[in-house]
């Protein structure tokens, strides 16, 4: 039996799932709950002495290989509705849609709408969305990076996910299902990005005072600062010598008073989710009550001097009213000039402060763009090493293949000449007494045997040859296809980056003009007060 003839009795039917969808046209679009595809293992060489041996052991494919019925999951589990076309993140390349017929019988169903993320923490995110009439359950469908995650059922209008990683970003997808199994299109796909630092926890206080109090939490891992936010925002938030900075000393607070205490911890990587709120309520203050009352009374008793001594002037105000002109006219003029100084200071107030926030914005861009950068290389370093590591993995199994293809060659000859060396004792034995013409012949089916066996492993090895050329060349097509992508994504950061700084030029351009613009009518104000002035005097 030649190797070819045993290569078409496995392949008379599918045995794989693979074979059987590729013959009944199944789509290669994954769906929820779909299982993914093996890499394919290539198929070892069969020498042609031992394929009588090999057809013995190997059964035929009909009593292993399952129906095709029996192996191909339903519709619904393998190939999802033309709507379920899930978006897959920017630098991958998409497969085209395929459109797939809806099952016959089933409700169509609305997709889910309003689907939003209510919490995110460094861990898990939790969602809701308005419910679908008809709809029994839901399917909520999490990736990241093109990789499906999770696939999570619920009969309730939000659902937990956790066992997340930081910093990372998600896309997330719902679909309702009816109580005969009918889906409908899945929702938008959105993605969110989790936090960065846990949530911060263990949130007491301590030290309640009239007007201040001490709030302390349990450090969180990572995090290089706090941002503490109180509700009325009352007082200051002073730094205390707690455990790794996770304590705060609220001062200036009022009396009596509820207040509410938040904590976000904050760190290299980003932020963490805001804590649950703390509640505190501050003492009651007597002596202030008390004090409050005496400065009301010392209050009215100026109030009334001072309304007597308003009718003491009255009474003189006819006497001196040329004196009081005089006066007045003085006091005028001090008046105009002091609120031009006051005016002018708060204009120069004004451009300080508009330069300290210019300045600040510059710092926080070029640390977000450092930021940024750093993480892009990161980002390449990995990729990288996948890559690397993949290609050693990849030499490693054709080495381990190429042995194991080496010893069952080497195998088969032992056998073989094995076999040779006893068929060749058997006929010396009996032939003893023939003539040397026989002993020739015998001699030259011998060679012709060899000759045909030398002739299968030259075309088995040109074979194998052949094959890992083909791999090798695929191999560098999906390189060449990687390194095209990097540098568009690159081309079009560079661009982005280009046209951001061109449209800051042009604000920064824009603002100067309208502060030339605003000097200039603020001198045009000062030179008419000043001539309104003179007119005046």
């Amino acid at each position: 039996v030649s190797k070819p003839a045993v290569e078409e009795k496995l392949e008379e039917k599918p045995t794989t799932l693979t074979a059987v969808e590729e013959l009944r046209g199944a789509a290669e679009v994954p769906g929820p709950g779909a299982v993914p595809k093996t890499r394919k293992e290539p198929r070892e060489a069969v020498p042609e002495g031992v394929t009588a041996k090999l057809e013995a052991v190997v059964p035929r494919p009909e009593a292993v290989v399952p129906r095709p019925e029996a192996v191909v999951p339903r519709p619904e589990a393998v190939v999802p509705r033309p709507e379920a076309v899930v978006p897959r993140p920017e630098g991958l390349a998409a497969k085209p849609d395929v459109p797939v017929a809806k099952p016959t019988g089933a409700e169509v169903l609305p997709a889910p709408a309003e689907v939003r993320v209510n919490l995110v923490s460094d861990a898990g995110m939790s969602l809701n969305w308005s419910p679908v009439p008809g709809a029994a359950r839901y399917e909520v469908a999490v990736q990241t990076e093109g990789i499906e995650l999770l696939t999570g059922k619920t009969s309730n209008v939000e659902y937990q996910i956790d066992g997340l990683k930081p910093s990372k970003k998600y896309h997330y997808s719902v679909t309702a299902i009816g109580p005969d199994g009918g889906r409908s299109a899945p929702s938008k796909t959105f993605h969110q990005i989790t936090k960065a630092l846990p949530t911060p926890g263990g949130i007491k206080q301590s030290s309640l005072t009239e007007t201040g109090a001490t709030i302390a939490w349990q450090p969180v891992p990572g995090a290089t600062n706090y941002s503490v936010s109180v509700s009325p925002a009352h007082g200051r938030v002073v730094e205390s010598s707690g455990a790794a900075g996770a304590e705060r000393r609220l001062t200036d607070l009022h009396p009596n008073t509820e207040y509410t205490v938040s904590i976000i911890a904050e760190g290299v990587k980003g932020t963490s989710a805001t804590s649950q709120p703390l509640v505190i309520r501050t003492k009651d203050d007597e002596e202030r009550k008390r004090r409050e009352a005496e400065e009301l009374r010392q209050k009215q008793l100026l109030q009334k001097q001072q309304e007597e001594e308003e009718q003491r002037k009255q009474q003189q105000k006819e006497d001196q009213q040329k004196q009081q002109t005089l006066l007045e006219n003085k006091r005028k003029e001090e008046e105009q000039r002091k609120q031009q100084e006051l005016l002018e200071k708060q204009r120069r107030e004004k451009e300080e402060q508009e330069k300290e926030l210019l300045e600040k914005q510059r710092r926080d861009e070029e640390q977000r763009q450092q930021q940024e950068l750093l993480e892009k290389q990161r980002k390449e370093d990995e990729t990288k090493q996948k890559v690397l590591k993949e290609k050693e993995k990849i030499a490693e199994e054709q080495r381990k293949q190429q042995e194991r293809i080496e010893k069952q060659r080497q195998e088969d000859e032992r056998k073989q000449k094995e076999l040779l060396e006893k068929e060749r004792k058997q006929e010396e034995e009996a032939q003893k007494k023939k003539e040397l013409l026989e002993k020739q012949q015998r001699e030259g089916e011998e060679k012709e045997q060899k000759e045909l066996l030398e002739k299968q492993r030259k075309q088995e090895k040109d074979k194998r040859q052949k094959e890992l050329l083909e791999k090798q060349k695929k191999e560098e097509e999906q390189k060449k296809q990687l390194e095209k992508q990097r540098k568009e994504e690159e081309d079009r950061k560079q661009k982005s980056l280009l046209e951001k700084k061109r449209k800051e030029e042009e604000q920064k351009q824009k603002e100067l003009l309208e502060k030339e613009k605003k000097e200039e009518e603020e001198k045009k104000r000062k030179e008419l007060e000043k001539k309104t002035l003179e007119q005046e005097k």
